[in-house]
């Protein structure tokens, strides 16, 4: 019968009411609360890295799995999407980059907004999913058939959303975490939107009656680039680093657009990938606008698979 404000130290071995081995707890009035930083997880590939003073463990998730908690405390994360596919042929726009959040302290979540709360975990298995790179079309008729958005990645109560898939000649791009860019050969094809807190949105092929460029893929940390003209197609937009592993690393930048033969394609943003090349795995990068010089047809580009990282001080 515990009063609020008590005090006790677990000197079990094992967890009782939620508190770790050898940790000191108080009583919130309704339950016990571990007052050190004690406890134990486990899951994906585990590393330590020291910065600033303090020691982290982190969790790299490169795949689905489990996070598995015990004791009572707080963790930091960076959850990206996978980055969305391209349209096939030389209009193609970039695919967007994943939704991008995350809550390390002076780092930003994607589309401008800043940086999240980290998540007080308590005892218990968590899910990690981590969203696979968008596809890319295996038609080469100027087609978008089979090409898609990137998956979600998800760690507790936070998602990141796939980024919009990059389209060909003449249909709008879709939405997704961080927008795609579209590959645009008449004017009443439309960009695509980013969402608010994840990313940016794409750029927007040129408004041309026949042969066209398409536009960049949108970023994490920038908007995509509109093509300038039929010969010039628009760049990726930037994606955003993180030091949240101990590496400054660029993830969910937004891939080039693509443009005939004799043209100017466009470079991948940050994170993302230039036209011709698909999304490298676990950056969340949207792919490039497929080259197509000989005119006979290329098919799409694939994004890059997301990732989850959680990290703690130890």
């Amino acid at each position: 019968s515990p009063s609020e404000g008590d005090m006790w130290f677990n000197t079990s071995a094992s967890t009782v009411s939620g508190i770790v081995t050898k940790a000191m707890s108080s009583y919130s009035g309704t339950s016990w609360i571990q007052m050190s930083n004690k406890f134990s997880a486990t899951g994906g590939t585990e590393t330590t890295y020291a910065s600033g003073g303090v020691t982290y463990k982190v969790h790299t998730f490169t795949s689905s799995a489990t996070f598995t908690f015990s004791g009572f405390g707080t963790v930091e994360y960076l959850v990206v999407a996978g980055g969305g596919g391209t349209g096939s042929r030389h209009h193609a726009g970039g695919g967007g980059g994943g939704g991008y959040r995350s809550s390390v302290t002076a780092e930003s979540s994607g589309g401008g907004a800043s940086t999240e709360s980290a998540i007080s975990v308590t005892s218990g298995s968590y899910a990690v999913i981590v969203g696979a790179g968008g596809a890319g079309t295996t038609d080469t008729s100027n087609s978008n058939s089979g090409t898609t958005n990137g998956g979600n990645s998800v760690f507790s109560s936070i998602t990141a959303l796939g980024g919009g898939y990059g389209s060909t000649y003449g249909t709008s791009a879709p939405s997704g975490g961080s927008g795609g860019g579209s590959g645009s050969a008449n004017a009443s094809t439309a960009n695509a939107a980013g969402t608010s807190g994840q990313g940016h949105q794409g750029g927007r092929g040129t408004p041309n009656s026949g042969s066209g460029a398409g536009g960049g893929g949108g970023g994490a940390g920038a908007v995509g680039a509109d093509a300038s003209s039929a010969t010039v197609a628009g760049n990726g937009g930037n994606g955003v680093s993180s030091s949240i592993n101990g590496t400054a690393t660029y993830r969910a930048g937004g891939g080039g657009g693509t443009v005939p033969a004799g043209g100017t394609v466009g470079t991948g943003g940050l994170g993302g990938s230039n036209a011709g090349a698909s999304g490298s795995a676990n950056t969340g990068g949207g792919g490039g606008g497929p080259l197509d010089s000989s005119g006979s047809g290329a098919t799409g580009r694939s994004g890059g698979s997301g990732i989850v990282i959680i990290r703690y001080a130890v």
